[in-house]
């Protein structure tokens, strides 16, 4: 994060999820809703996608997306335009990212599979591993079902070393496998030789195809995906799994979502069979939504495969509450326009409430669009003030006196700037490293300033300087200050914008409302975070 670089544990908490349930308990829609919303708010740059992993009817899944996307209302000036949702099956995603490994290798392998095919590839392994443990009584041609069987148990539960291996706890077979045994040992050689000669002879397995996906995926440049959702994780090996979370891009913003049925009998290779929790997988705090009840409203089901599926309000982010609450706002709001304006796309619940209010009003508030974001930025540097529009539906855009000369900037004439909420002008409260989006404004408003970035404030301490709830500040990124500077200043962990007052007696923060006190700097850990050279407001 670019307020404090210290400070980044808390901005993972609400990246991570799990969403667990018994089968049509809705959290598969779930899932998609949350994705329609991500595709709007939180895909802020041309290579930001989704990825939705399901072994389920793929065009259902678009087909809701889609769907929910449309009727979203939700596009603003923070989202970016064309982003993919990409929705495959686990095979899918494996066989194109080996398909990747042999392209960069140049190599043509050729599939072996089932028992019959890969036998005399074991017993090759088996006779080649039985001249070092000549006394084993498992290395032997009618034990080859049990050792291909534990072999690929390893490499499912992506065993890397011996050790990991000798220590697993390992349950449900008929034979006894002690943990740090010989008969461990043992398999482990099997398990190394039976890859190389696959290697050797150009071969591949389901299995060893999975390996060689993952040092796809791996490989610098590989495609990598902003938000990844996975359908029915309970059927997944740590394997698959593991692939599947090296393709989430690292960004502040990245979200990824596992999709997990309640069921009584797992499946052997799977994750969930051996472990209760994520953690062998990634190390983030996963926050575990909980589907408990079956749903009757069959009308508003999901139909893909098992998990036929009903948002639950009680289950939605507070965003996703928000969302359902203002399309129904917005539903209303359509029936009180005339033919030609229903008939125009979506706007942002912003644009909806500036319709409202200008209403009735006279003819020049009458003319605004619809479907732009009118603002007000003070210039606190120079004394300057600027009325510009955003369009709705794009960052990429901004109109100087929209009701004026109406002057367009080009997105090369713009600087994105990072949003971050909140800052209190008022009591301090704790620092959010919830990043919102970028905003773009014109770059000669930044003139001189190499980093930057934007607060959303709360509160009303700063009324007497124009800094009002609501307002984005532009705070230039700094960690010193001239007195009577207006600034973000961090006191043990918690944010606050007040002008700064050096005197004799100690350093003030100064509030611009009579109703509130001075704050006297006395820790040695208060930190500048930055000046305030800006204010954006909404018109």
């Amino acid at each position: 994060m670019r307020l404090k670089q210290t400070n980044t544990s808390k901005f993972k908490n609400g990246r991570f999820f799990i969403l667990q349930g018994e089968e049509g308990t809705g959290k598969t829609y779930e899932a998609i809703n949350r994705a329609a919303y991500l595709s709007t708010d939180y895909c802020l740059y041309s290579d930001d996608n989704i990825l939705f992993i399901t072994n389920d009817e793929k065009a259902s899944i678009k087909d809701k997306y889609n769907n929910l996307k449309d009727n979203s209302s939700n596009l603003t000036f923070f989202s970016a335009i064309n982003n993919s949702f990409e929705v495959l099956s686990v095979k899918e995603l494996i066989h194109s990212y080996f398909n990747n490994y042999k392209n960069k290798t140049n190599k043509n392998y050729s599939f072996i599979e089932g028992m019959d095919e890969r036998e005399n590839v074991l017993l090759e392994a088996i006779a080649k591993v039985k001249e070092k443990y000549t006394k084993s009584k498992l290395l032997k041609k009618e034990n080859a079902k049990f050792i291909l069987e534990e072999i690929d148990y390893i490499r499912a539960n992506y065993l890397d070393t011996v050790e990991e291996y000798q220590s697993f706890v390992r349950k449900g077979r008929g034979k006894k496998l002690p943990k740090n045994s010989s008969s461990r040992e043992a398999i482990y050689e099997v398990l190394k030789t039976y890859k190389a000669l696959l290697e050797m002879h150009n071969w591949v397995d389901t299995l060893h195809e999975e390996m060689l996906a993952l040092e796809a995926v791996r490989k610098v440049g590989s495609k990598k995906y902003t938000h990844i959702f996975i359908d029915n994780s309970e059927t997944l090996s740590k394997l698959q799994l593991k692939m599947i979370r090296e393709l989430l891009e690292n960004k502040t913003y990245s979200n990824f979502i596992l999709i997990l049925n309640k069921v009584d009998n797992l499946l052997e290779h799977s994750y969930f069979n051996s472990h209760k929790s994520i953690k062998d997988i990634d190390n983030n705090k996963y926050k575990t939504i909980k589907f408990k009840e079956k749903l009757e409203n069959r009308e508003m089901c999901l139909s893909v495969g098992s998990d036929a599926e009903v948002s639950l309000k009680k289950a939605m982010t507070k965003e996703e509450i928000e969302l359902k609450d203002y399309t129904s706002k917005v539903e209303n709001f359509h029936s009180d326009m005339n033919e030609e304006e229903v008939s125009n796309e979506s706007f942002t619940p912003m644009v909806k409430q500036s319709a409202i209010e200008t209403k009735g009003n006279d003819e020049k508030n009458k003319m605004r669009n619809l479907y732009m974001d009118y603002f007000n930025y003070k210039d606190i540097r120079h004394r300057m003030e600027y009325d510009f529009a955003v369009d709705s539906g794009s960052s990429r855009e901004v109109i100087l006196d929209p009701n004026g000369s109406g002057e367009t900037l080009s997105e090369d004439e713009l600087r994105a700037v990072p949003v971050y909420s909140d800052i209190a002008a008022g009591e301090p409260i704790l620092i959010s490293d919830e990043f919102e989006g970028n905003f773009s404004i014109p770059t000669y408003w930044l003139k001189g300033v190499k980093d930057a970035f934007m607060l959303k404030v709360k509160g009303d301490s700063m009324i007497g300087a124009n800094i009002h709830d609501g307002d984005y500040v532009l705070i230039r990124q700094q960690t010193i200050a001239n007195n009577n500077d207006i600034v973000a200043v961090d006191l043990d962990g918690n944010a606050t914008l007040k002008r700064l007052s050096i005197k004799k007696d100690g350093i003030f923060l100064i509030p611009e409302n009579p109703k509130y006190d001075p704050i006297k700097i006395e820790s040695e850990d208060a930190m500048i975070m930055g000046t305030a050279i800006g204010v954006i407001s909404r018109r």
